[in-house]
């Protein structure tokens, strides 16, 4: 008989079949770390109680790695009876043990991991610490909020950035004032993660300090502030905003133009009025967030772009009046393809056929032998919409 057929069967099958017990065997006794790693992950998967007691013992091995995946397969099962085992090594004398264990009872979806991490906050290592609170922040629980409120001041900078993600999704107001506080942070991060939750917390006294935010350092800070405010929708920001359209990084400038499509007419008007602005990044990044308002004052400001000295704004305005499927700018769409490139053309036939107005027919259907092939092929798609027999590209 081949010797192939007493092979041991390979994890994955045993965890595809679910047999525990054959796992729990090779946790134990496997020769090769390799192999106790991946049982001890098999049976955090399966989420069954009899893979408990394997996975203790295993929270113990000498092997480090294996230790701290036995941990975090404890918290996987997310069963009950698993927290007083996570709880107890949270006690244990090794850090990267302590902190897996505060991780893993974040990641066990149970209430009962409430008390353990509340303890675990106050642990000497910051490791230990940020897991805890990052699982707080995991719990949602509002029995949290002193907690998270007294780490917002933890000496470790992860850990008061983890405190401010945590209390955004507790919807707690006592938050708010600490949080406009560290927008002062020394921290990038920390002041980043407070100005996100100030607009999930709908916190409408925070909207000063987060027009003072878009001047920060950080642009991630001034993107997150550009956000917040988006968020909070009001109209104080409007100037700020339109400010910050003309911030050197493009994300922040999206995200500015993004929070002032969210103040209603004032936001809007503004970005109207941007598309003169002499930076063409700012006039390019306005463009995509003017498709989604279909409003007189947008379109007008839309055609007037299709004039811009700047090609790729001139096929921005061209997309974005096809997305609206603005009727009025078809002429002025018409008059664009005598005069731009072939990759201007292209996203001009696109937005004539999105509107679809028989008007266009004539002017697309003259270019269908356009020695270009992605203009042919864009004016016979759009002659097509427009009621054109199809031919051939």
């Amino acid at each position: 008989m081949s010797a192939s057929l007493f092979q041991p069967r390979k994890i994955a099958d045993l965890k595809a079949s679910g047999d525990v017990e054959a796992l729990a065997r090779r946790l134990k006794r496997a020769k090769e770390s390799k192999v106790q790693i991946e049982a001890a992950q098999a049976l955090g998967e399966l989420g069954s109680a009899q893979a408990i007691g394997p996975l203790a013992t295993a929270a113990h091995d000498a092997n480090p790695r294996l230790a701290v995946v036995a941990i975090e397969a404890l918290g996987k099962l997310q069963i009950p009876d698993a927290l007083p085992t996570l709880g107890d090594i949270l006690q244990d004398q090794d850090v990267s043990r302590r902190s897996a264990a505060a991780e893993a009872l974040g990641h066990s979806g149970q209430a009962d991991a409430l008390s353990p991490l509340i303890r675990a906050a106050e642990d000497t290592e910051p490791k230990v610490r940020r897991a805890a609170i990052e699982g707080l922040g995991r719990l949602r629980d509002a029995q949290a909020t002193d907690t998270l409120l007294n780490a917002l001041n933890d000496p470790d900078g992860i850990t008061r950035r983890n405190a401010a993600e945590a209390l955004s999704h507790l919807g707690d107001q006592r938050a708010v004032a600490p949080l406009i506080a560290a927008l002062g942070d020394e921290e990038r991060e920390v002041r980043r993660e407070a100005a996100r939750a100030l607009g999930r917390l709908d916190a409408k006294e925070a909207v000063e300090p987060l027009i003072a935010a878009l001047q920060d350092e950080g642009k991630w800070v001034r993107r997150a502030a550009a956000v917040a405010l988006g968020r909070l929708g009001s109209d104080q920001a409007t100037g700020a905003l339109t400010t910050a359209l003309r911030d050197p990084e493009r994300d922040v400038c999206v995200s500015a133009a993004e929070a002032l499509s969210q103040l209603g007419s004032s936001g809007v008007d503004a970005l109207v009025g941007g598309l003169q602005d002499p930076g063409i990044e700012v006039r390019e990044c306005i463009l995509d967030i003017l498709a989604t308002h279909d409003s007189e004052p947008v379109t007008a400001g839309l055609i007037a772009a299709l004039e811009d000295e700047d090609p790729t704004v001139c096929r921005g305005a061209a997309r974005a009046l096809g997305q609206i499927g603005a009727s009025e700018a078809v002429e002025p769409l018409i008059a664009l393809l005598n005069r731009s490139q072939p990759w201007v053309r292209v996203v001009v036939l696109e937005a004539l056929g999105q509107i679809g107005d028989p008007r266009a027919l004539d002017a697309v259907s003259g270019l269908s032998q356009n020695r270009d092939y992605q203009v042919r092929r864009a004016a016979q798609e759009a002659a097509q919409k427009l009621g054109a027999p199809q031919r051939a590209v």
